[in-house]
């Protein structure tokens, strides 16, 4: 074979390595990241819970510990953009939405406050 050939052959085997080195390294870091997102995104779920408790009580005039009943967890869907269903923890999870002036929780992540605190350190 000719030099250039071979050179060709070289840079292309090296080039291979590189490419591999990279995607193994992407894979782990993306395993490494892959809680924290998750983390975040429980937690931006349940701010926007929280705040269509917040939206729904005002509505309904209804005071800090009033509990809600299961109709009332239903229709608070409509105050979730997206509905329950755009609103899963996306480490399966499920939340607790608690009482009026309640922290809502997560069954994973804990609750709203704590997880707030958490990913503030």
């Amino acid at each position: 074979m000719s030099r250039i050939v071979l050179r060709v052959v070289h840079v292309l085997q090296l080039l291979s390595i590189v490419v591999a080195i990279a995607a193994v390294l992407g894979a782990i870091w993306y395993a490494i990241d892959t809680p924290s997102r998750n983390a975040y995104e429980c937690l931006n779920n349940m701010r926007q819970i929280d705040s269509a408790k917040e939206s729904f009580s005002m509505v309904y005039k209804l005071t800090n510990v009033t509990v809600l009943t299961d109709a009332n967890i239903r229709e608070l869907a409509d105050y979730i953009k997206g509905g329950w269903d755009a609103h899963k923890c996306p480490s399966g999870g499920t939340y607790d939405v608690g009482a009026i002036g309640q922290d809502v929780k997560c069954s994973i992540h804990g609750s709203l406050s704590e997880l707030s605190k958490k990913l503030r350190k």
